[in-house]
């Protein structure tokens, strides 16, 4: 049953990468490059949530949209146009809204995307 070797923990998931990965994913937040601090921001599978942050802060998230076309997210009341959000602003914590949208302006110019090169 457990063995030396990459099957040898039965139900391992790469030791919780993949799992990881999914409630990463399914909160709106993709790890964009190992050794970055950009997470890519996508609409969430659920509704709602909140992520209580290990500096006390807290992240609220709520999607009001329903199968848009087009989406726009909001942090703080503000009009956020970038397709990543960096660690330091996620552990400020805030409010983080996805609204639809009547046409695409989010993550559209070269500035509001993720730095996908190391120099």
């Amino acid at each position: 049953m457990y063995k030396n070797s990459p099957d040898g923990l039965i139900g391992n998931d790469d030791c919780g990468q993949m799992s990881a990965w999914y409630v990463m994913s399914a909160l709106g937040l993709y790890p964009f490059c190992p050794g970055s601090d950009q997470y890519v921001i996508i609409p969430p599978i659920v509704s709602s949530y909140t992520l209580n942050l290990p500096n006390s802060n807290t992240l609220n998230v709520q999607s009001h949209y329903a199968s848009a076309l087009y989406v726009q997210p909001t942090f703080n009341s503000k009009p956020y146009l970038k397709s990543y959000i960096n660690h330091s602003q996620l552990m400020q914590g805030g409010l983080w809204q996805w609204h639809s949208a009547s046409h695409q302006q989010w993550g559209q110019l070269p500035e509001h995307r993720p730095v996908s090169s190391m120099n």
